[in-house]
């Protein structure tokens, strides 16, 4: 968290450690499944496809209010 708050020393560690692990939920796959949900498509069929860590992606407050 403190990469993205600027600190120089912070980010150099988590570009050192973590340059070799892909990144599975991206920002925009996180859309695609965010807009999915959007346009009326289940949850349960989100996580079908996106796999069950995509709700990581959404807030409580977007689950509530758009879960079928």
């Amino acid at each position: 968290m403190k990469c993205y708050q600027g600190w120089p020393r912070k980010c150099n560690e988590l570009k050192k450690q973590c340059h070799n692990v892909k990144i599975k939920y991206t920002k925009e796959l996180c859309q695609k499944a965010f807009n999915d949900l959007l346009l009326g498509r289940e949850y349960k069929q989100i996580l079908n496809v996106y796999g069950e860590r995509v709700e990581g992606c959404f807030s409580d407050k977007e689950i509530k209010k758009y879960k079928k």
